[in-house]
C-alpha cells in the first residue's frame, strides 16, 4: 500500500455511487473518498490519501463530464496530482483536459463474493441479451426481433442477409439507428431498398461479446443455418471477426511445395493453425474451429457479399492496453452520443468495468476482448498470408481525426492509439485486415467532423455504401479498390545531357539494408509473408546454408528501377545484407572492373553511375576501400558519379534498436510468426546480432565493448555480437580513412520528425531512446566535408528511392549532378529540448506494407486515408479563346461588358449580353453565373461579381470567388450526371472527379483595387475553401477543383504571375494544398509589349498619430486623396490593457480582442476580415502600442492580424542622418551574452541564439561574420568601431532607465555589456557606415529568477520603450530594416523566430514576407505564447538582404539558383551573358564560363529541345570559345521538334567550326569527340558544305563574310598550291561581300573591303598574281581610309580595329612597314582599339589576322627577300600586342 498526493480538498467519504439501479442486484459500488481538485498556490496545501492499495479502482472526472478509471498504483508516481496533470492537448484555442474530481471506489459482487469474473460477465451480458441466437428482423418499420429456432425457418432459395452486431452491443446498440427516422432520413424507405432482394430473409445474431469468443459466436450461426445458405453479411465492430470465420468455407492456399501459386485446399484450418489455440484458455476455440470446418464443408455455406464496418481485422491496440483504458474510452464515446440506447449502453460498459474492480484484470481474461488483440491466435488465423478466400469484401472504415465528439478528451484518446488514426475504439488501419479475397476487395473511409465508432449508420454516405456493397459494389465510384499501396512511377523528363546518355550509360542500383530479397535453397524467405508467418526467418541464421540474394525488393524499388531502365543500362546489384559490407564491396569491385575492361577493349569511355539507397552507400564505400585500384580506374578512365540517398555514414541508432529487440521490425516479425513473447523478441535480436552487416551499421560509440556491457550487463558475456565488434570496428575505420571524392560523390539528406540519436538505461533497467529532429528516421544529419555536394529531399529514409515525386530529381542528379527541385541543405530545426522516441507498446498484426516500412525505415500511411492530392497551379501565356475550359472573369457592378468579357461573349454567341440586358448579370460581391460551352473553345465562362469599382479588397474577392467556384462545380456535376449513363468513362481520381479552373488575373485591371499578388492569393484561398466545402458533399458525384490555370495575354504579366505563384505555393498557408508541377505554358495568340507599368506595391500604408484626445488614422492610398479618421480613446484605459499584454510571454487572445475594439475605428473593423498587408507609419507615441497582438474576434480563422497578413512598422522621425552609406561586403556583427557579471546573470539562450544566427549567416553566403559571443565589453566596442557591417545582431540583457549607481541620478538605456558598460543609442549612433539590417533581442526570459528584484524590474519593465529607443536611433541613422523585441519573450520561441526570419532573408525573400513567415511559424509552434507578436519590425517590406540572383563568389554557392518560370527568361539571361562575354576582360572568362554552365543546368529539362533556347545557348558558349558545348547546342537546335531556329544559326555554326578547326590544327584547342570530326579537315569540309547550302537560300552580308572567313582560315591551315587556291577563293568572297554591301547600303563596309584588299595585296606579293591594278587599289584604299576616319572617335572596338587594319595595309602596300616608326603607329592603332574594351575572343581575331599575313607572306620570304622585313615587322607587332 502507498499514498496518493493531491492538490485539492476532501469533499466526501463512503458516499453512495451514482449508478443505474438495473445492475444493483449484481454489483454494489461505494465511493470511499472523493477529492475536489484545486490549483497549486504558493500558500496552498496538498492532501495525502494514505494506505491506498495499488489495485484500488480510481475514478477521475474531468471538466466536460469525461471520466477515466485507473488503478491507484498507476497514480502514485504522479505526485502531486493537480487539475492539469492529465492535460495532453496544449493546443491553441482549445480547453485543456482539466481534472475536477478524484474518487476511490469499492466494488463488491452481490451474493457470492467468490464468483469468478467470467460469471460476473455472463450475468451482465445476460441482462442485455437474455437468449443469444439468430433472430428475424425483416420489418422495415420497426426493429422487431423474432427468434429462429430451426433451420427450416430459413429459405435457402434466396440470399440471406445477416446482421452481426459489435462489441458490448446487441442489434439495437449496433444497428438500431437504421430503424429510426430523423430529419433527412426516412428509415422505412431506406430499409425497404436494403431488404428488397431478400424477401423477408433478413436476420441478426444476438450474441454475447465478452465472456464468449467470436469462434463460439460463429458456431452459433453455423449450427442453425441450413445447408447451401447464401449469406450476405453486414457486420459492425467485433462482429466482423464472426463474419470472417463464416467466409472460410472456400479458399486457396499456398504451401512450401506450391512456390508462389495458390491452389485449392481441402483444409480450412490446418493442424498447425489449430495448434495456435492449444493453450488451456483457448482449448474450447480449438475444438470450435474443428467443428466450424466440418459444418462449412458439410453444409457448403457460402458468403457472397460482406459489408464489414469498423472491424478490428488486424486487431486494435486499445484491446491490448489496460482494460480500464479500453472501457474508459468506450464509456466516454457512448456517453457523448445523446441517444437513449447509447446512454444505456454506456452505463452497461461502466458496470463491466466495475466488475473488473476486485482484481487488476488483463484484457485477455475476457475471451471476447482477447480475440481483438493484435497478437491473439484468432487475428493471426484470419490474416494468414498463405490463404486467399473465394469471397467478396467491402470494408467501411472510419477516422475520428476531424471529430469534435470528445472535445479536449480527444488528445488523450489519441495517446491510447499511439497517435495512429482511429474511430475512438478501433485502429483505422486495422479495419483493412483479413485474408485476401478472390472476388474483389473495396473500401470506403468515413472522415468527417462527427465520425465515431458508434456513428457510422447515421451517415447517408455509409448507408448508400452498404446497399452498393450488397448489390452492385463494382459500379459505386465511392468504393475504392483495396489493395497494397504500390507507388506508380511518373515519366521523368530528360535532363540536359540525358539524350546523349540513353543506354550509353550504366547505372548500378544498390539497395539498402534488407532491400534485397533472400532465399534459402531456392525458396523465398525475405520478403515473403507466408514463409515469415511459418517462422522461416530463423532459417536466415549465419550458420544456415544455401542463403542467397534473389533480386531487389519489388514493391519499394520497382517504379524507380523501371524509370532508370528507360534511360540507362541498369544493373540491380542485390546482395546478402546479413554479411559484411566489405565482402559485398569486393564483389561490386569485381563487377565494375569487368565493366572497365569491356569499355577499354571496345575503345569507349565508360559512363557509370552508382545510385545507392541507405546502406547501399556503404557497399560503395566498401568497394572504394576493398578495391582501391578499381576505384582509381573509375576516376581516371570513366565518367563516374556516386549518388547516396540517406546513407548512414556515421552509423545509425536503428541498429542499436534492432540488437536490443526494441525496433518495430523485431516486434512485427514476432507478431507475424505467432510467438508473441519477450523471449522471442530477444531470440530475434540475437539472430540479428550474428549478422556482421548489422554490427557494421552501429554508431562509432557502439562499436566498443564498454557500451554494450553497460547496456546488457551480465548478458553481454553470452551476447552473440560480442565477437563481431572488433571486425565491424576495423571495417568502419577503413571507411573513415577514405577521402571522399567531392567531384564524384553526391549525398542526399532525408527528413523525418524523429530520428534516434542515443539510448539510455532507465532506473527500472529498461532502455529508452532519445531522438532528434535532425535526421531522416534512420540516418542523422551528420557532418560531411564542405566540399561534398549535398541536397535535401524532404521524405523519410525508406521512401527516398520510392517517392515518385522525386524520380525526375534523381535523374538530374545522376546525369548532371545538380537538382532543380531540391534545397542544398536540410532546414534548421526550430524546436529545442529533449525528445524521446515514443514507446509503442502494441502493434497491429502486420501486413506487407508495414513490415517493409519497419525494415526500410519509414512510417506507413497506416490507413487507407483519404489524402487529398494537391491542387496543381499553372500560369498560361496566351489568348483565352484557346482555352478548352470555362474561363473565370470578374465584373464590376454597373460596368458594361468590355475587353476579355466581350471576347468571351462573342464566342458564346451573345449569351452574356443577353443576361446583362435582362438585369441578371453578376456585379455585386457574392454573385456569379456559369455559362458552359462544351466541346468548343473557350469551354465557357464563369462571371464573378466584384462589387463597386475601387472598393474591392482581397477578402471580398476570396469570398466572391469561392461562391463562384461552388456554382461552377455544381454546374459541372449536373452536366456529368446527365451524361453518366453514356459509354464515356468519368476521369475519377480516388473517389473524386477532378475539375479544371481557368481564370484571368481578376481585379488587377480596370478597378485599380487589387494587385497581382493580392489577386493570386485571393484566388488560391478561394480554391482551398471551395474544396473544403465540396469535400462535405454527400450527394451524387464528389468533385474537387484539381487544376487552376491563370490565363494572361501579355508576356510581362504572365512571367510576373508565374514567379509569384512559385513563391506563394511555398508559403505555409498554401504549401500543403497547392503545387506547381509545370512551368509557364503558352497558347496561340500570346502577346508581348515593350512598355508596361510596374505593379503597385503589395503593402498598404496607414499613418497613425497619438495625442491625448485619441488616435488619428490617415490611410495613404494610391488615389488622389488621403483618407483620415479620428478615433477617440481613453489613454489610461488602453494603457492598462497594453501593460497587461506585454508583461508576460503568454498569449491572452482576449486582450488582443479588447485592444482591437478600443483602438480601431468602426470602418477599419469592418474591413479587418478583408485586411491586406499593412505598413503602419507611427509616431513615437503610437509606436508604444502592441499593434501586432490585435485579434479580430469575428475572424473565423482565429488568427491575430499580424499572423494572417503582413504587418510592418515605419517610424516618423524629425532628425535623421542626411547621407547614408551602407557597407558593400556581406559582413555581419553578432553580439551575444556578454560576460555581464555583478547584478546580472548569464543568458545561455542568448548565447545559443547568437551562435545559431552566426552559423546561418555563414551558411547563407556572408563572407565575414564577426562573433562577439561571450566576449568582454572592450572587444565588443572595438569590433563595433573598426569595421563595417551589413547586419548587426544583438542578443543579451537590455535595460531601460537603469541606475548603475544607486547614489547617482544617472539613468542608462541599452544593452548590458558588463562591468558597468552599456551599448546605448549613443554608441550605435557613432557608426560611420550604417547596417542594412539590425536585429535587437534584449528580452530573454531565462535565468531571471536568479537576480535581485530591482534588477529584474529594470530588465522587464518598459521593454517596449527600450526597443523603441534603440530602434529609433538606428532608424535615424538610416538602417533599412530593424527587428526589436518589445517585451519578455520565450527563449525557444525566439530561436524559432530568428531562424525562420534569417533563413527567409538569406533565401532572397523580401523583409515583409520574411517577417510574416517567421511570425506564422512561431505562432504555430508555440501556440500559447506571444513571442510571435513581441517583435516590432520596422522597415521597407520590399527590402532584400540578399538578391535571389546568384553572386560571383564561391564555386558552388551560385549553382542552380535561377528559378525560371518562362522560356523568355532563359533567353533573356543567355542574351545578357552573351553581351557580358562581348565586353569581358581576360580575368572574367573563367567565371563567365562557369556561370554559363550553371545557367545551363538550371534550365528546365522540358525546354532543352526548344530551338530558341538552344540557339541562345549555342551563341553564349560560342562567345566564350566553348566550342564543343556550343556546337552540341546548335546540333540539338537543328534536331529540335519545332525546327523554328533562325537561319543565322547555321552561319554561327560555321564560324565556330572553322575557328575550332584552326585552333585544333594549331594545337591551341582540344579535338572534339571522334563522332564529330576525325580531323580539322573534316570540320572544314562540313563547314563548306553548309556554306554551299546557304548560298542557295539567298544573299546576306554576314553570309558572304562568313565564306571569306572560311577561306581565310583554310589558307592558314594549308600550304603550297592549296593555300594559293584558298587565297583566290578568299579574295572572291570578300570582294563579293564588299560589292553586296555597297549595292545594298550605298556605303562602304570596312571589314569586307579591308580583307578583300589585304588578300589582293598578299596574292600579289606572294607572286600568285603577276599584276596589281594600282589605280583600283589606290581608289579603294582611299575609300577604306575615309571609312576608318568616319568611324574613328566613336569609341568602339570595331571602329578602332578598322582604322588599325587600314594602317597596316597602307604601310604594307607602301613597303614602309619595315620602318620602326610605322610599326609603332600600327601598334598604337591596335592598342587604341583594344583600349575601347575587348573580349579575349576579339583579341583572337586580331591575332588571327596578323598570323594570316605572317604565314601567307612568310611562306615566300626566302624566295622574295623584300618580304622578310615585312614578316619581321608583323612578328614585332604581334609580340608588342600579345606579350
Amino acid at each position: 500500500m502507498d499514498s496518493i498526493t493531491i492538490s485539492g480538498k476532501l469533499t466526501g467519504q463512503d458516499l453512495s455511487y451514482k449508478a443505474s439501479n438495473a445492475y444493483a442486484d449484481i454489483l454494489t459500488i461505494t465511493c470511499q473518498q472523493e477529492v475536489t481538485l484545486e490549483a497549486v498556490r504558493s500558500t496552498g496545501a496538498t492532501l495525502e490519501l494514505k494506505d491506498v492499495a495499488d489495485a484500488t479502482l480510481v475514478e477521475l472526472e474531468f471538466e466536460g463530464g469525461f471520466k477515466r478509471w485507473v488503478r491507484a498504483g498507476d497514480l502514485q508516481a504522479q505526485a502531486p496530482l493537480t487539475p492539469t496533470s492529465f492535460d495532453v492537448g496544449k493546443q491553441r484555442n482549445t480547453v485543456g483536459l482539466v481534472l475536477k474530481y478524484l474518487r476511490l471506489l469499492q466494488v463488491d459482487p452481490v451474493g457470492d463474493a467468490t464468483q469468478t469474473l467470467t460469471a460476473l460477465m455472463t450475468k451482465l451480458e445476460t441482462r442485455k441479451i437474455a437468449q443469444p441466437g439468430i433472430y428475424r428482423c425483416a420489418n422495415p418499420g420497426k426493429l422487431d426481433l423474432q427468434r429462429i429456432t430451426q433451420a427450416a425457418d430459413i429459405d435457402t432459395t434466396k440470399p440471406v442477409l445477416l446482421f452481426l452486431p459489435g462489441t458490448f452491443a446487441n442489434t439495437d446498440g449496433s444497428f438500431g439507428e437504421l430503424w429510426e427516422s430523423r430529419q433527412g432520413y426516412n428509415a422505412p424507405a431506406w430499409l425497404q431498398r436494403l431488404f428488397a432482394p431478400y424477401c423477408q430473409q433478413v436476420f441478426t445474431l444476438e450474441h454475447h461479446t465478452l465472456a464468449v469468443s467470436p469462434v463460439q459466436n460463429a458456431l452459433q450461426v453455423l449450427r442453425l443455418l441450413p445447408p447451401h445458405t447464401r449469406l450476405h453479411l453486414i457486420s459492425h465492430s467485433r462482429g466482423g471477426l464472426v463474419g470472417e470465420l463464416l467466409c472460410q468455407g472456400v479458399l486457396k492456399r499456398k504451401t512450401r511445395d506450391s512456390a508462389d501459386q495458390f491452389l485449392d485446399s481441402d483444409d480450412i484450418f490446418t493442424p498447425d493453425e489449430r495448434q495456435m489455440f492449444a493453450s488451456y484458455a483457448h482449448r474450447s476455440d480449438q475444438e470450435g474451429l474443428q467443428e466450424i470446418e466440418i459444418l462449412l464443408k458439410d453444409k457448403q455455406i457460402r458468403v457472397e457479399r460482406f459489408a464489414r464496418v469498423a472491424c478490428p481485422g488486424r486487431g486494435t491496440v486499445l484491446a491490448a492496453g489496460s482494460l480500464e483504458d479500453n472501457l474508459s474510452v468506450m464509456f466516454n464515446v457512448l456517453s457523448a452520443i445523446p441517444a437513449p440506447r447509447f446512454q444505456q449502453l454506456a452505463e452497461w460498459v461502466r458496470m463491466v468495468l466495475m466488475a473488473t474492480a476486485p482484481e487488476r484484470t488483463k484484457p485477455d481474461a475476457l475471451p471476447g476482448i482477447e480475440a481483438m488483440m493484435p497478437g491473439s491466435p484468432l487475428i493471426r488465423l484470419l490474416n494468414r498470408p498463405d490463404v486467399q478466400l473465394d469471397s467478396d469484401l467491402t470494408v467501411i472504415a472510419g477516422d475520428m481525426k476531424a471529430s469534435n465528439l470528445l472535445g479536449s478528451f480527444n488528445a488523450w484518446v489519441m495517446q491510447r492509439f499511439f497517435g495512429e488514426e482511429n474511430d475512438f475504439v478501433m485502429n483505422t488501419a486495422g479495419m483493412y485486415g483479413g485474408a485476401r479475397r478472390l472476388q474483389g476487395m473495396r473500401f470506403y473511409l468515413d472522415q468527417s467532423d462527427d465520425s465515431s465508432h458508434f456513428g457510422y449508420f447515421r451517415k447517408g454516405e455509409v448507408r448508400e455504401r452498404l446497399i452498393s456493397a450488397l448489390t452492385h459494389p463494382d459500379t459505386d465510384l465511392r468504393l475504392r479498390p483495396l489493395q497494397m499501396e504500390v507507388p506508380v512511377a511518373r515519366p521523368a523528363a530528360r535532363s540536359s545531357r540525358a539524350q546523349e546518355k540513353v543506354k550509353s550509360s550504366t547505372v548500378y542500383f544498390l539497395p539498402g539494408f534488407m532491400g534485397s530479397a533472400l532465399q534459402v535453397g531456392g525458396n523465398p524467405v525475405w520478403m515473403d509473408l507466408s514463409t515469415l508467418g511459418w517462422g522461416d526467418f530463423s532459417r536466415l541464421g549465419m550458420e544456415s546454408a544455401g542463403v542467397q540474394a534473389a533480386g531487389v525488393l519489388e514493391t519499394p524499388y520497382r517504379p524507380l528501377l523501371d524509370m532508370l531502365d528507360d534511360n540507362h543500362k541498369l544493373v540491380e546489384f542485390d546482395y546478402d545484407w546479413r554479411r559484411s559490407y566489405a565482402e559485398t564491396g569486393r564483389r561490386l569491385g569485381d563487377a565494375l572492373e569487368q565493366e572497365l575492361d569491356a569499355a577499354k577493349a571496345a575503345g569507349n569511355k565508360l559512363v557509370i553511375r552508382l545510385l545507392a539507397h541507405s546502406s547501399g552507400g556503404l557497399v560503395a564505400l566498401a568497394m572504394m576501400s576493398e578495391a582501391p585500384a578499381v576505384w582509381r580506374r573509375l576516376r581516371e578512365e570513366a565518367d563516374c558519379r556516386v549518388v547516396m540517398l540517406g546513407t548512414p555514414l556515421q552509423g545509425t541508432y536503428a541498429a542499436v534498436q534492432i540488437l536490443l529487440g526494441k525496433h518495430r521490425l523485431v516486434r512485427l516479425l514476432n507478431l507475424l510468426d505467432g510467438s508473441m513473447d519477450e523471449g522471442e523478441n530477444q531470440r530475434l535480436a540475437q539472430q540479428f546480432a550474428r549478422y556482421p552487416g548489422v554490427l557494421e551499421l552501429l554508431p562509432a560509440a557502439y562499436l566498443q565493448e564498454t557500451r554494450w556491457q553497460a547496456l546488457l550487463g551480465d548478458a553481454f558475456a553470452e551476447w552473440p555480437g560480442r565477437g563481431l565488434l572488433a571486425g565491424a570496428l576495423q571495417v568502419r575505420e577503413q571507411w573513415r580513412a577514405l577521402e571522399l571524392d567531392a567531384q564524384r560523390l553526391i549525398y542526399l539528406y532525408g527528413r523525418s520528425a524523429l530520428t534516434p540519436d542515443d539510448v539510455q538505461v532507465q532506473d527500472d533497467g529498461e532502455w529508452r531512446f532519445h531522438a532528434s529532429g535532425e535526421g531522416d528516421g534512420v540516418s542523422l544529419w551528420g557532418s560531411l566535408p564542405e566540399s561534398v555536394p549535398t541536397w535535401f529531399m524532404p521524405v523519410e529514409h525508406g521512401r527516398m528511392a520510392s517517392h515518385s515525386e522525386y524520380f525526375q530529381t534523381l535523374q538530374y542528379l545522376l546525369d548532371d549532378g545538380v537538382s532543380r527541385q531540391l534545397e542544398r541543405k536540410p532546414p534548421a530545426i526550430g524546436k529545442a529540448g529533449d525528445q524521446w522516441l515514443p514507446e509503442i507498446r502494441s502493434e497491429l498484426f502486420p501486413d506487407e506494407a508495414e513490415l517493409l516500412a519497419a525494415a526500410l525505415g519509414y512510417h506507413t500511411r497506416m490507413t487507407q486515408e483519404e489524402v487529398r492530392p494537391q491542387v496543381e497551379v499553372r500560369v498560361v501565356h496566351g489568348n483565352l479563346e484557346q482555352v478548352a475550359h470555362p474561363v473565370v472573369v470578374g465584373h464590376y457592378e454597373g460596368d458594361s461588358i468590355l475587353s476579355a468579357e466581350a471576347l468571351l461573349d462573342k464566342r458564346l454567341d451573345g449569351r452574356m449580353s443577353e443576361l446583362h440586358r435582362m438585369g441578371l448579370y453578376p456585379g455585386s460581391t457574392g454573385t456569379s453565373h456559369v455559362f458552359l460551352n462544351p466541346g468548343r473553345k473557350p469551354g465557357g465562362a464563369v462571371i464573378v461579381g466584384l462589387g463597386e469599382v475601387g472598393k474591392l479588397t482581397p477578402g471580398e474577392m476570396t469570398a466572391s470567388f469561392t461562391r463562384a467556384m461552388m456554382d461552377y462545380s455544381l454546374k459541372i456535376r449536373e452536366a456529368l450526371e446527365t451524361t453518366a449513363n453514356t459509354s464515356t468513362p468519368l476521369p475519377i481520381e480516388g473517389d473524386s472527379v477532378p475539375v479544371h479552373v481557368a481564370t484571368l488575373l481578376i481585379g488587377t485591371v480596370g478597378g485599380g483595387s487589387v494587385t497581382l499578388a493580392d489577386s493570386i492569393t485571393a484566388i488560391l484561398r478561394a480554391i482551398a475553401q471551395a474544396n473544403q466545402a465540396l469535400d462535405k458533399s454527400e450527394r451524387g458525384l464528389r468533385l474537387r477543383l484539381q487544376v487552376v490555370e491563370f490565363i494572361e495575354l501579355y508576356e510581362d504579366r504572365a512571367v510576373e504571375a508565374a514567379r509569384l505563384v512559385q513563391d506563394f505555393v511555398l508559403l505555409p498557408e498554401f504549401r500543403s494544398d497547392f503545387a506547381v508541377k509545370s512551368l509557364m505554358q503558352c497558347l496561340p495568340g500570346k502577346r508581348r509589349r515593350v512598355m508596361y507599368n510596374d505593379p503597385p506595391g503589395w503593402w498598404r500604408r496607414l499613418q497613425v498619430e497619438a495625442s491625448d484626445s485619441g488616435l488619428k488614422y490617415i490611410a495613404l492610398t494610391d488615389k488622389a486623396r488621403a483618407e483620415m479618421v479620428l478615433q477617440p480613446t481613453q489613454r489610461k484605459l488602453v494603457d492598462q490593457f497594453i501593460e497587461k499584454a506585454i508583461s508576460s510571454s503568454s498569449d491572452d487572445p482576449d486582450i488582443g480582442k479588447i485592444l482591437f475594439e478600443l483602438l480601431l475605428p468602426a470602418a477599419m473593423k469592418e474591413q479587418a476580415p478583408n485586411a491586406e498587408n499593412l505598413v503602419m507609419v507611427l509616431d513615437s507615441a503610437s509606436s508604444a502600442y502592441p499593434w501586432e497582438l490585435l485579434y479580430n474576434r469575428l475572424d473565423h480563422e482565429s488568427q491575430p492580424l499580424a499572423v494572417r497578413f503582413g504587418l510592418l512598422r515605419q517610424l516618423q522621425v524629425g532628425q535623421y542622418r542626411q547621407r547614408v552609406v551602407n557597407p558593400v561586403d556581406r559582413s555581419a556583427l553578432v553580439i551575444g551574452d556578454p560576460p555581464v557579471g555583478g547584478e546580472f546573470v548569464r543568458l545561455p539562450a542568448a548565447k545559443h541564439e547568437a551562435e545559431t544566427v552566426a552559423n546561418l549567416l555563414e551558411a547563407g553566403g556572408f563572407t565575414k561574420v564577426r562573433r562577439e559571443i561571450g566576449t568582454d565589453p572592450q572587444s565588443i566596442l572595438k569590433a563595433l568601431n573598426i569595421e563595417d557591417y551589413r547586419v548587426l545582431h544583438l542578443a543579451g540583457h537590455g535595460v531601460y532607465r537603469y541606475k548603475p549607481d544607486k547614489d547617482s541620478d544617472l539613468e542608462v538605456s541599452g544593452m548590458v555589456l558588463g562591468d558597468g558598460i552599456f551599448l546605448t543609442p549613443v554608441e550605435i549612433g557613432q557608426m560611420r557606415k550604417v547596417p542594412e539590417l539590425a536585429f535587437i533581442n534584449c528580452c530573454h526570459l531565462a535565468q531571471m529568477d536568479f537576480m535581485e528584484a530591482d534588477v529584474q524590474a529594470s530588465l522587464t519593465q518598459d521593454r517596449s520603450k527600450l526597443a523603441a529607443s534603440l530602434a529609433q536611433e538606428l532608424i535615424r541613422m538610416g538602417v533599412r530594416a530593424i527587428i526589436a523585441a518589445g517585451w519578455a519573450i520565450d527563449d525557444n520561441a525566439a530561436k524559432v523566430f530568428a531562424e525562420q526570419c534569417y533563413n527567409a532573408l538569406l533565401q532572397g525573400y523580401p523583409f515583409g514576407m520574411a517577417v510574416l513567415m517567421a511570425r506564422r511559424e512561431t505562432w504555430q509552434q508555440f501556440p500559447n505564447g506571444n513571442t510571435w507578436g513581441a517583435y516590432q519590425c520596422y522597415g521597407d517590406p520590399d527590402y532584400k538582404l540578399l538578391s535571389r540572383q546568384p553572386s560571383n563568389s564561391g564555386e558552388d554557392a551560385t549553382a542552380d539558383t535561377w528559378r525560371f518560370v518562362a522560356e523568355v527568361e532563359v533567353v533573356a539571361e543567355l542574351q545578357n551573358l552573351i553581351n557580358a562575354a562581348d565586353t569581358a576582360q581576360a580575368g572574367d572568362v573563367a567565371w563567365l564560363q562557369e556561370r554559363l554552365q550553371q545557367l545551363h543546368r538550371a534550365i528546365p529539362a522540358e525546354w532543352l529541345d526548344h530551338a530558341e533556347i538552344l540557339y541562345a545557348l549555342g551563341r553564349a558558349y560560342g562567345k566564350l570559345d566553348m566550342f564543343a558545348l556550343a556546337l552540341a547546342a546548335y546540333a540539338a537546335a537543328l534536331d529540335s521538334p519545332q525546327a523554328d531556329y533562325p537561319v543565322i544559326l547555321l552561319e554561327d555554326k560555321v564560324s565556330l567550326q572553322t575557328a575550332w578547326a584552326l585552333a585544333w590544327s594549331q594545337g591551341k584547342a582540344d579535338p572534339p569527340d571522334a563522332r564529330v570530326a576525325a580531323s580539322p579537315a573534316d570540320l572544314m569540309a562540313s563547314s563548306l558544305k553548309t556554306l554551299q547550302l546557304l548560298d542557295g537560300l539567298g544573299n546576306s552580308l554576314q553570309r558572304f563574310e562568313e565564306v571569306g572567313k572560311f577561306w581565310k582560315r583554310q589558307a592558314l591551315m594549308v600550304t603550297g598550291q592549296e593555300r594559293a587556291n584558298a587565297l583566290e577563293e578568299m579574295e572572291k568572297a570578300y570582294k563579293r561581300a564588299h560589292e553586296f554591301a555597297l549595292q545594298e547600303t550605298h556605303r562602304v563596309a570596312g571589314y569586307p573591303l579591308i580583307n578583300w584588299l589585304t588578300c589582293k595585296v598578299v596574292r600579289y606579293l606572294r607572286g600568285d598574281v603577276k599584276q596589281l591594278d594600282r589605280a583600283e587599289l589606290k581608289h579603294w584604299l582611299e575609300q577604306a581610309r575615309q571609312c576608318s576616319e568616319a568611324v574613328n572617335g566613336t569609341g568602339a572596338f570595331c571602329s578602332g580595329i578598322t582604322r588599325a587594319e587600314y594602317s597596316l595595309l597602307y604601310y604594307i602596300v607602301g613597303s614602309r612597314l619595315s620602318e620602326s616608326t610605322q610599326v609603332q603607329k600600327v601598334v598604337a592603332g591596335y592598342a587604341q582599339a583594344i583600349s575601347y574594351g575587348i573580349a579575349p575572343r576579339q583579341l583572337r581575331f586580331i591575332n588571327e589576322h596578323l598570323s594570316f599575313l605572317r604565314a601567307t607572306l612568310g611562306e615566300f620570304q626566302e624566295e622574295k627577300r623584300q618580304l622578310q622585313p615585312v614578316v619581321m615587322a608583323l612578328l614585332a607587332i604581334e609580340e608588342k600586342l600579345f606579350v
